[in-house]
């Protein structure tokens, strides 16, 4: 029923909902909001460089953000291959140098952020 939503116009659809990156509560301590990836499943290539962005709450320490990527058979902590923070912006790039599928899971000071997940082919 519309009249119990908390959005006025342009509500979400349930597969809209599903198709969005996992956002924890902690996220909210650091985020004013998501710009990409738009969607918690993505397909990339080999090499192919991905652009992760949002917009800050306040400044931080940029070398507290870091990836845990879990292939499913083993799970790696690294750093962004690239760290920007310029008028609120974080932007993060990463490239994948093997082909398979990744979680991939964005964590600021030990505090888990976001959730996608990769795709990554030839």
């Amino acid at each position: 029923d519309k009249k119990w939503l908390l959005l006025d116009r342009n509500a979400p659809t349930f597969e809209t909902v599903l198709e969005n990156p996992i956002l924890y509560n902690e996220a909210y301590l650091y985020l004013e909001s998501h710009t990409s990836p738009k969607k918690l499943h993505n397909s990339v290539r080999k090499n192919e460089t991905i652009f992760f962005e949002y917009q800050l709450l306040n400044s931080l320490e940029l070398e507290q953000i870091y990836f845990l990527i879990d292939s499913g058979s083993s799970t790696v902590k690294t750093k962004p291959t690239a760290v920007k923070f310029q008028n609120q912006i974080l932007s993060l790039e990463y490239t994948f140098k093997r082909i398979g599928f990744y979680d991939v899971h964005l964590y600021i000071e030990d505090n888990l952020i976001a959730t996608y997940v990769f795709e990554v082919k030839k």
